[in-house]
């Protein structure tokens, strides 16, 4: 079984736009026999996959977290500097990629939102805006909105709204990609935003599967928009995108392949 699970960062860097991690998880039942992988890390950068005694696989990235590598690590490399750059007015993406059971549910959001040591990126970067953003001079304004979707079987659904409309993505000269008819909640302090996240993961599509008792069968798309307004009244806005995945073998069961996989996916990455 893989333990590899992948978290992608989308920031500003003029010389690296697109920053790939990957962080490994402990060996779970009923694979905890299993010793047909070991992972060697080397240096912070790079890890070897030996299949046996004398043949192995190297793989560099930007960074590798082993499996004792806690949530406020990870979120220290891989998510603050991307908020920082939200806060200056930059738009930027996390996005965790891997089979089911890799972790990337736990990675992003963690096992308890509301418990220091286990909450995952998302939480800790609601915290961290609204922290900054009242740490700021008093005479900015500022307002925060968010909307969170989910695609499951090439269908979009808004996860805060209960109205049951059908979502399409369009796309027009001002908005450019948009997702019409969606639901942007604000929000006004932490407290808020945290119960609006709970309330769009209890109604995630979940199953139980061999690997993973609580499993997501469909990705997640969280977005965050953050207006400020300056006193001399210039205005900066950075967009905060949040993309959790659903286990990258189940593509194939989607029911979203070829052409329509492909037109549907660029359209959500622009």
């Amino acid at each position: 079984m893989s333990r590899r699970g992948y978290v992608q960062a989308i920031g500003k860097d003029k010389n690296i736009g697109i920053k790939a991690y990957a962080r490994f998880r402990p060996l779970i039942d009923p694979f905890q026999n299993d010793e047909t992988d070991l992972y060697v890390y080397p240096n912070p950068s790079t890890v070897m996959v030996k299949k046996s005694l004398d043949n192995a696989d190297s793989y560099t990235l930007d960074g590798v977290f082993p499996p004792t590598t806690s949530q406020e690590e990870i979120f220290n490399v891989v998510g603050k500097p991307i908020i920082e750059d939200i806060l200056s007015g930059y738009n930027g993406t996390v996005f965790a990629y891997g089979q089911t059971g890799s972790g990337k549910s736990y990675t992003m959001m963690g096992l308890n939102i509301y418990d220091s040591d286990t909450k995952g990126i998302i939480p800790r970067a609601t915290n961290l805006i609204f922290s900054k953003l009242q740490e700021s001079n008093r005479e900015i304004e500022y307002s925060l909105k968010c909307s969170i979707i989910e695609i499951y079987k090439e269908s979009l659904r808004d996860l805060l709204s209960n109205s049951g409309a059908k979502l399409k993505i369009k796309e027009g000269p001002r908005k450019g990609v948009f997702v019409q008819g969606l639901k942007e909640v604000y929000v006004v302090c932490e407290e808020e935003l945290m119960n609006v996240i709970a309330l769009a993961e209890s109604k995630r599509t979940v199953a139980s599967t061999k690997l993973n008792q609580v499993s997501s069968r469909s990705h997640q798309l969280f977005v965050l928009e953050v207006d400020q307004k300056l006193p001399d009244d210039t205005e900066k806005r950075g967009v905060m995108n949040f993309i959790d995945l659903a286990g990258s073998e189940k593509v194939k069961e989607s029911g979203v392949t070829g052409e329509k996989l492909e037109k549907n996916w660029k359209k959500l990455k622009k």
